[in-house]
C-alpha cells in the first residue's frame, strides 16, 4: 500500500469502535489521525488538526453529516477531501453526497480495502489536481517552460521534445529514476495539449493491490465483489476525453497487462461484473524507472504492450546531471512552500546553495522538494547550510575512473555491467540510510524517494533484511 507522508484523516463517527478501527487500520498505513464523535468536534477539529480527508458518517448527533459538509463548503473547494460512511446508504445519498462535495460513498459494513485504496486514491487526485493548478499557475505567470524546469542542456534537450509531443494524440513513455518528476512532465504535457481544459488522472500501479487492479483501471458493478456496494467509474472512464497517466507501470502483472493492451487498441473498457464494453476516449501517458525492455525479454512484460506505450519516449535527467537547473528548482519550491508554511523565507545562501550541488541526490527532485521543506521550517529569513538536514555524500570516496574503465573492459552488452555497478551503489546508499535513520521505513522511503512497499522489495532484493536486523 502506498506510502502516505503521515497525511492526516479526521474519523467522525458517533461509534467508538469504528472510530478506533478506522484510527487503527490508518495508522498501520502510516497516516495521521484524530476522531471526533459528533459534527460540531469535527467541525472544530477541522480547523485544530486540518486534516488532508474526513472519513464521514452521516448520521450524527448535534450537527449530522449533511451539516458538516455544508459548513465546510470553502474547506471542499480549497482540497478537503470528504469519504461518506453510512449504514443507511442509496443511490439518492450517495448521488446527493457527491453534489455535496464528498469524493467517494461507502456503506457500512465496509472492506477495509476498498476503504483504503480510497483515501489513497482521494489524497493522490488532490495532490495531483494541486500541482497541476501550481503548475498552470507558474506557466501564465512566465510562460515559458525554462523557467519552470531549468536551462541545462539535458533539460533543454527533453523540452525541445514535449511541445510538438503535446499537439499529438499518440502515447508517451515516460523515463527517469525515481523522484526524477516524472508526473511533472506528465502534468505539463497535458496541460500545454488540447487535451488542457479535460480531466487528467494518475494511477500507481505500484500501490494498487493486484487483485484490485482492474476494478480501479475499469471500475466495477454493483456486487462484482464483496465490498462493491455501488457501481464505481473506473479511471480510464474518468479520462475521458483527457489523460490518463499509469505510474511505474512496469509493477503491473501480465493478466493487467493484457486487458490494458486490449483497452488502448480498441478505445473500450469493461467494468468488473459487467458484460458491457464503454467507449472510451483517453490518451495514455505511461512511466517507469525500470528497464522495460529487459523486462519484455526476461517474460515478465508483454512485447507488444510495450511497442504500443511507447509510440515517443521521454527521459528525464537526473538530478545530479542538472546542476545549473538548482536555482530555478529551489527557489520555485520557496516560492511554493512560502504560502503553503506561512513563511517569511526569502532566498538560500551561496554556501548552502553549494552543499546542495555537492550532493549526490539519490531521491532527485523529490528528496530535494523534501530538504528545501524542511528547512524551511527551520530558517528564518533564508536557508543556510545548518539547516540543510541530509544523508552525509554516501557515494563520495567511490573510484568513478576505475569503474568505468571496468566498465569499457567487460564483455558487451556493456548495459549488463552497468545495471550491476548501479545495483551495488544503490545497495550502499540504502544500507547507509537504513543505519542513519534506524532502519524506520517511513523515512527512509522518503529519503529514497518512493514508497514503503518499494523499499522492503528492495531490501530483500538487495540481500539487506538479515543485514542490518
Amino acid at each position: 500500500m502506498l506510502s502516505n507522508n503521515h497525511e492526516k484523516v479526521l474519523i467522525v463517527d458517533d461509534n467508538h469502535d469504528t472510530r478506533s478501527n478506522i484510527e487503527e487500520l490508518l495508522r498501520l498505513f502510516d497516516f495521521e489521525t484524530d476522531s471526533a464523535a459528533n459534527g460540531r468536534q469535527a467541525l472544530e477539529k477541522v480547523r485544530t488538526f486540518d486534516p488532508s480527508c474526513l472519513v464521514l458518517d452521516l448520521k450524527l448527533p448535534e450537527i449530522d453529516g449533511w451539516g458538516v459538509m455544508e459548513s465546510l463548503k470553502r474547506e471542499i473547494e480549497n482540497g478537503l477531501i470528504i469519504i461518506v460512511i453510512t449504514a443507511f446508504g442509496d443511490v439518492s445519498s450517495a448521488v446527493k453526497a457527491v453534489k455535496a462535495g464528498a469524493y467517494d460513498f461507502i456503506e457500512k459494513p465496509f472492506n477495509n480495502e476498498v476503504l483504503l485504496l480510497s483515501i489513497n486514491r482521494a489524497i493522490s487526485n488532490s495532490k495531483v489536481k494541486k500541482e497541476l493548478k501550481k503548475l498552470k499557475r507558474s506557466i501564465g505567470q512566465c510562460g515559458r517552460s525554462d523557467e519552470i524546469f531549468g536551462k541545462s542542456p539535458a533539460i533543454t534537450k527533453m523540452l525541445k521534445q514535449l511541445e510538438p509531443m503535446a499537439k499529438t494524440n499518440i502515447s508517451i513513455m515516460i523515463h527517469g529514476e525515481t523522484g526524477s518528476g516524472k508526473e511533472v512532465v506528465a502534468n505539463y504535457i497535458h496541460s500545454i495539449s488540447e487535451r488542457h481544459d479535460k480531466p487528467f488522472v494518475t494511477v500507481d500501479c505500484g500501490a494498487i493491490p493486484e487483485n484490485l487492479i482492474e476494478s480501479e483501471l475499469f471500475g466495477y458493478e454493483k456486487g462484482a465483489f464483496t465490498g462493491a456496494v455501488k457501481s464505481t467509474m473506473g479511471k480510464f472512464q474518468a479520462a475521458h476525453g483527457g489523460t490518463l497517466f499509469l505510474d511505474e507501470i512496469g509493477n503491473l502483472p501480465l493478466q493487467q497487462q493484457r486487458t490494458i493492451l486490449r483497452a488502448v487498441e480498441q478505445k473500450t473498457i469493461t467494468p468488473v461484473g459487467s458484460n458491457e464494453a464503454i467507449k472510451v476516449d483517453t490518451r495514455l501517458f505511461c512511466a517507469t524507472n525500470d528497464d522495460l525492455a529487459q523486462k519484455v525479454f526476461e517474460g515478465t512484460f508483454r512485447e507488444d504492450l510495450f511497442y504500443r506505450i511507447s509510440e515517443f519516449v521521454i527521459y528525464i535527467p537526473p538530478l545530479r546531471q542538472r546542476l545549473e537547473d538548482f536555482p530555478v528548482i529551489v527557489n520555485s519550491f520557496i516560492e511554493q512552500y512560502g504560502e503553503e508554511l506561512n513563511s517569511k523565507i526569502q532566498g538560500i545562501t551561496h554556501e548552502a546553495m553549494k552543499a546542495l550541488r555537492q550532493f549526490n541526490w539519490p531521491g532527485n527532485v523529490r528528496q530535494l522538494r523534501n530538504t528545501i521543506r524542511r528547512a524551511m521550517v527551520l530558517a528564518d529569513d533564508e536557508i543556510k547550510v545548518e539547516h540543510l538536514q541530509f544523508p552525509r555524500q554516501i557515494t563520495k570516496g567511490i573510484d568513478y575512473d576505475n569503474i568505468i574503465k571496468e566498465i569499457l573492459n567487460s564483455d558487451p552488452p556493456v548495459r549488463n555491467k552497468i545495471r550491476e555497478v548501479n545495483e551495488i551503489i544503490e545497495a550502499k546508499v540504502l544500507e547507509e540510510l537504513m543505519i542513519i535513520n534506524n532502519n524506520n521505513i517511513s523515512k527512509v522511503s522518503n529519503l529514497f524517494g518512493t514508497d514503503r512497499k518499494s523499499i522492503y522489495a528492495k531490501l530483500e532484493h538487495l540481500g539487506l533484511n538479515e543485514k542490518l536486523k
